[in-house]
């Protein structure tokens, strides 16, 4: 699990930022689409920036599937340090490059050589408890930061973290079907509501989409699961 948008922010600190009063056809500075780890770290650092920021949500709580994730994995953290696993950015990016079927080599290279201070650094000041770093697939040391209870203990300090700043509102239970767009800029989303199926129309400067991968996309799993690997038959329904 990757925290999109989750650095520090030259403007990172715990007071709120009054939200300046609606432009004319304008909702928010940002409207972000997920309130799980992903859309909850870009709305920290969002509104650390003094954005007005809106997060929509298709459930009726936070959290999306980093709930069920429980740790990231981070490169040279004090817990590697401490229980005597020597990790480095140049051994993680040639065990990742090696392991994924079409890895992005600056992207991959940057996440290696920054996890530790975006992410680890970032999270413990806002609650975030590593309990154990565990070994998991394509890693030649144990990486994988997991948090006690799972993803509960993840995504709740960012929840919290993020109902103190007066910046950030709040739609439950939308559902995003589909971008707004003038030309070739997105502009906002339409959005449906699950429990009384009203549409409405959001509009913003700045539109990012925090919804996770393809994981709950059956058809694109089964096209995009690795040869090599056995298709675990409680996803796929075998026998």
């Amino acid at each position: 699990m990757l925290l999109a948008a989750c650095q520090p922010s030259e403007h990172a600190g715990h007071t709120n930022v009054p939200a300046s009063p609606t432009e004319r056809g304008v909702d928010a500075d940002v409207i972000i689409v997920g309130a799980g780890l992903a859309g909850l770290s870009a709305a920290i650092d969002a509104a650390n920036g003094g954005a007005r920021v809106l997060v929509l949500d298709m459930n009726s709580v936070f959290g999306g599937h980093g709930i069920q994730s429980g740790g990231v994995a981070v490169v040279g953290s004090p817990m590697q340090a401490a229980a005597g696993f020597e990790d480095t950015p140049e051994l993680a990016f040639r065990d990742w490059m090696e392991w994924t079927v079409d890895g992005n080599a600056e992207w991959t290279r940057f996440y290696v050589e920054n996890s530790r201070t975006m992410i680890y650094d970032w999270l413990m000041p806002m609650g975030v408890r590593f309990d154990t770093v565990r070994p998991s697939h394509g890693n030649s040391v144990p990486r994988f930061h997991m948090t006690h209870r799972r993803g509960l203990n993840l995504t709740r300090p960012l929840y919290l973290e993020a109902l103190r700043h007066s910046n950030i509102d709040w739609h439950w239970n939308e559902f995003a079907e589909r971008l707004v767009k003038e030309g070739d800029r997105v502009v906002g989303v339409e959005a449906r509501n699950w429990r009384s199926a009203a549409t409405l129309t959001l509009r913003a400067h700045a539109v990012i989409l925090a919804t996770g991968g393809f994981q709950s996309n059956m058809d694109m799993v089964t096209e995009h699961w690795r040869a090599d690997l056995p298709a675990p038959a409680r996803v796929w329904g075998m026998s």
